[in-house]
């Protein structure tokens, strides 16, 4: 296909500034620039480079979005490592696309058993008794909302929070915001589902926590979230 010139300049341009941000981005990795560190001007880094300012700092954009450099203005931009609430943020955009297709509501239901079932194995197997009794306090707490759905909503996910929160993983962790806690904010509040329902089948999970029982927690999930979808 025939580019006209002004899409080959645009194409030019963004191989240029995707150069210069692979080279900053290098640099950061193999800690040259360390973490909190200033990147040099932007006129040095046009005659390092040897290019234009818009290439220069659409190569600074770039790493910005990726979470490589914060931005403060009248302030160069200042190296970071992403956090991973940042890199599920980008992922989300790609996610609510897939959400919106005919098979996307059952993919990403499907994603969360496999997610939520991991995570309940992890805490069988690694939960102190005092995070167990954390579990159970918020499941204890939830049992004042059971009159108002729309609270207990927020209940839900404050249960499925504290048991990702044993894993201490914050990529588990922010994967739980972005994903387990957006279908159940938006599949729950459609649901008909009774919130006592929801309510027992948490104390089904927990129980089978307790009694540090694999299979049944695996199982106890399955049910909790297939019934959920289902309603």
């Amino acid at each position: 296909m025939n580019q006209t010139p002004n899409s080959q300049v645009l194409a030019a341009k963004r191989r240029v500034s995707d150069t210069v941000a692979d080279v900053i981005l290098s640099r950061i990795m193999s800690g040259e620039y360390h973490e909190g560190e200033f990147l040099p001007s932007e006129k040095e880094m046009m005659t390092e480079f040897d290019v234009g300012r818009v290439s220069v700092r659409e190569a600074i954009a770039s790493l910005r979005w990726r979470g490589f450099l914060k931005v403060k203005q009248g302030e160069r931009p200042r190296t970071s490592m992403p956090d991973p609430q940042v890199v599920i943020q980008q992922i989300s955009h790609v996610a609510h696309s897939i959400l919106g297709s005919p098979k996307g509501v059952e993919q990403f239901n499907q994603a969360r058993l496999i997610f939520e079932q991991g995570v309940v194995q992890f805490v069988v197997t690694h939960a102190s008794d005092s995070e167990i009794d954390i579990i159970s306090g918020v499941h204890a707490e939830n049992a004042a909302l059971l009159g108002q759905p729309n609270t207990f909503v927020e209940g839900d996910v404050a249960f499925h929070r504290a048991l990702v929160n044993v894993t201490k993983n914050p990529i588990l962790i922010s994967s739980h915001t972005a994903l387990v806690e957006w279908l159940i904010l938006d599949r729950v509040q459609k649901s008909k589902k009774n919130p006592m329902e929801s309510h027992k089948e948490h104390e089904a999970i927990i129980a089978a926590i307790q009694a540090r029982d694999i299979r049944g927690a695996l199982q106890a999930v399955s049910d909790h979230l297939q019934k959920t979808v289902s309603s």
